[in-house]
């Protein structure tokens, strides 16, 4: 089982490593993952999955910040 977000599906993706001369060796960019708890159950997810569930309901839910009234 690979080490990903349990919230969004978010995995490692391959990338390319690039020298000096250009040459291309293949590399992997892992998620940067956390175990967080959800109620009793202990579940892996990153940072951008945890800064959305930090964010207060009703900006969350998509409605939209008051702005300056346009003249």
């Amino acid at each position: 089982m690979p080490r990903m977000c349990k919230l969004c599906g978010k995995i490692a993706k391959t990338a390319n490593s690039r020298s000096k001369s250009n040459l291309a060796t293949k590399r992997t960019q892992k998620p940067n993952l956390h175990k967080i708890k959800l109620g009793n159950l202990s579940v892996l997810s990153c940072t951008r999955c945890m800064r959305t569930r930090n964010k207060p309901a009703h900006t969350a839910a998509g409605k939209k910040k008051t702005t300056k009234k346009e003249a």
